[in-house]
């Protein structure tokens, strides 16, 4: 632990603050859970809202659990940070969390910064610019050109197919209200140890296929969606009463 820290010390870091009061972070963790397939992914030392914001990563980009920087929980982070992304270069060091965050704040610092580590915000390799704002303009209306650095910097006007706020985008620096995480994002991330996985805005990002939403608050993917967890749970509300009618009459039948 003292060799991570000390580590840790020597790279540069990407810190979060707890999100403004009136940040729907608990509606946004909701959603959140019952997007996607059942979980795949794994993170050592994780606790339940840290592997589901890496679980719904993976619905969207491709990576190896070997390629997850550490996991620290810690009992105290100065000023008034929650968490913190630290990495050296193009190499990561760990990510930290503060022990005391309540599960919808959990989800929401552990996603910001796996996007970080994903390579959103010029961390790791440098997007195609034109190429960037370009796909925002596709999902936002009514706005000028991003400017971006770590974060969206300056941002307006609404998205297209929510009509929330452009403000309310995730990795914006300044986040309020409804949050929602866009395409846009997603396609920024530039780490060469991930690979896009059918993350989409509209069905042009399909090759002519459908782009489909599996909740409101996340971007699209090409294809027909993968059953949600919540789908998975009817199922087996539906399921396990049919087979204990099924057993209660093969009881029947013996006696």
């Amino acid at each position: 632990m003292r060799v991570v820290l000390f580590a840790a010390a020597l790279a540069s870091r990407h810190c979060v603050t707890r999100p403004k009061a009136n940040a729907t972070v608990a509606a946004f963790y909701a959603e959140g859970r019952n997007h996607g397939a059942l979980p795949k992914h794994s993170w050592p030392n994780a606790r339940p809202p840290a592997v589901d914001a890496v679980n719904l990563l993976g619905d969207y980009l491709e990576f190896d659990d070997s390629t997850l920087p550490p996991l620290f929980y810690v009992q105290a982070i100065e000023d008034n940070i929650v968490g913190f992304y630290a990495y050296n270069g193009a190499a990561s060091v760990n990510i930290t969390l503060l022990e005391s965050l309540p599960p919808q704040d959990e989800f929401y610092v552990a996603l910001h910064e796996l996007l970080h580590w994903a390579g959103f915000g010029n961390l790791h390799g440098s997007p195609d610019r034109e190429r960037v704002v370009a796909n925002w303009h596709r999902e936002f209306r009514g706005g000028n050109d991003p400017t971006f650095g770590k974060h969206w910097e300056t941002v307006d006007g609404a998205h297209t197919r929510l009509g929330l706020p452009a403000t309310s985008e995730l990795m914006t620096a300044r986040l309020t209200g409804r949050l929602f995480l866009s395409g846009t994002t997603l396609m920024a991330c530039t780490r060469n140890t991930i690979a896009a996985n059918g993350a989409c805005i509209d069905s042009s990002d399909c090759g002519g296929g459908d782009c489909t939403f599996g909740a409101d608050v996340f971007p699209g993917t090409c294809g027909s969606r993968a059953p949600h967890r919540s789908d998975n749970n009817v199922f087996l509300a539906v399921l396990v009463p049919i087979l204990f009618i099924l057993f209660a009459v093969s009881i029947t039948e013996l006696e």
